[in-house]
């Protein structure tokens, strides 16, 4: 059990990890149990998040009451800790920032609680709950102040508490069950994964011989020789030119530096032209969405094959749209936030080639559109932009 730190003052650092856990006491008092109890929120000042963010849905929570020094459970996080759940909680009318930012959503503990209404009904040794006894708030009231030896006592004199103590260890010995399920399969999807990347690099690289043996039967040994001291590929280094405005008309141009080989090379033109697009590399091909000319906007979507230097469309977007942000996440295409001249958006679109559409993904928690997305550890990252009245920072 780790108590969690209170309301007044700071806490100790005790450096357990989430799976040593076995519990965590809340900090309230009369001022702040009512909201605790009605909202099923607990929360704490900000230092103590460092602890708090631990907290894995089921675990075992209690709350303290400072003002009657009484210790109120047994509940069940049913979340993780998080900052801000609930952004403006214990303050006058919901109007200020909260001053208990490290919060974690709570249950009740129902397996517990059935078992500590039927030992009482056996036994005899306990009265039907009151009126203002609720059954999602309290299950029982211990005072702090008991000594371990007077505990073990009593848990002698009572043999429903050593059975509650007894169905308890049963509870975490299962879960520590159900976690090291989970890790065998995490570890077993993990080897399945790298056994996929390891063997979709080997398409590629086969792909890749049979393409160039081709050209080389094709154009000749002489030629080919040619364009390959002159190929720029989309897996070096290049920066890539799609489309644009230059001020007089509208661009459908690709063109190709490359900074390795301080060489610049115009490829096969995109089949709309466009600006205000966005743009995504997979596998070595480089995808173009939306965008739009002179006040008209694109839902159309292309995709360039370098070997090949051919344009080819895909499935449009779920929406005509300009200004928007690309990126790649696990080999899956995002387009992000943009606008349609009248409206701008928070929505996200991936593109599932399984399924050969656009599928929406999770929103935004704000509408922008001419900002910048980008991959960073598996996680998206949109950043700036403008909502229509004010650039996003």
């Amino acid at each position: 059990m780790t108590l969690m730190g209170s309301y007044y003052g700071s806490s100790t650092t005790r450096g357990l990890w989430k799976r040593q856990l076995g519990g965590v006491i809340f900090g309230t008092n009369e001022t702040t149990i009512n909201e605790c109890l009605s909202k099923k929120l607990f929360g704490l000042p900000s230092p103590h998040f460092v602890y708090v963010k631990k907290i894995e849905p089921g675990l075992p929570l209690f709350l303290f009451n400072y003002t009657n020094r009484t210790l109120l459970g047994i509940f069940e996080a049913a979340s993780s800790g998080q900052m801000n759940i609930d952004p403006c909680a214990w303050t006058c009318e919901g109007s200020q920032k909260t001053p208990y930012p490290a919060q974690v959503v709570f249950t009740e503990k129902e397996v517990i609680c059935m078992k500590l209404k039927e030992l009482a009904l056996n036994r005899k040794l306990m009265a039907p709950l009151s009126a203002d006894c609720k059954d999602e708030s309290i299950v029982s009231t211990l005072t702090v102040e008991k000594k371990e030896d007077s505990l073990a006592n009593s848990s002698k004199t009572h043999p429903m508490i050593s059975q509650l103590i007894l169905k308890v260890q049963e509870l975490m010995a299962s879960k520590v069950m159900k976690k090291a399920k989970i890790n065998h399969l995490k570890e077993k999807m993990a080897f399945l994964q790298q056994k996929l990347a390891e063997a979709q690099a080997e398409i590629k690289k086969l792909k890749g011989m049979c393409n160039m043996s081709e050209l080389e039967t094709y154009v000749g040994p002489q030629e080919y020789s040619d364009l390959k001291a002159n190929e720029v590929s989309l897996v070096d280094d290049p920066i890539l030119l799609v489309g644009g405005y230059d001020g007089g008309s509208w661009l459908s141009s690709l063109d190709c530096y490359s900074p390795s080989q301080n060489l610049t090379k115009s490829l096969n033109p995109i089949n709309t032209e466009r600006c205000y697009a966005a743009v995504s590399k997979v596998d070595g091909e480089l995808y173009v969405f939306g965008g739009g000319t002179c006040g008209q906007w694109f839902d159309t979507v292309e995709y360039y094959n370098p070997v090949a230097d051919r344009w080819t469309t895909c499935p449009p977007l779920n929406r005509k749209n300009g200004s928007l942000a690309g990126a790649t996440v696990n080999d899956k295409i995002y387009a992000v936030g943009g606008r349609n001249g009248v409206d701008c958006y928070s929505t996200v679109e991936m593109l599932d080639f399984d399924v050969g559409s656009w599928i929406p993904a999770r929103s935004m928690l704000e509408k922008r559109f001419a900002l910048a997305a980008a991959e960073l550890n598996g996680a998206l990252y949109a950043v700036g932009g403008y909502d229509g009245k004010h650039y996003l920072r």
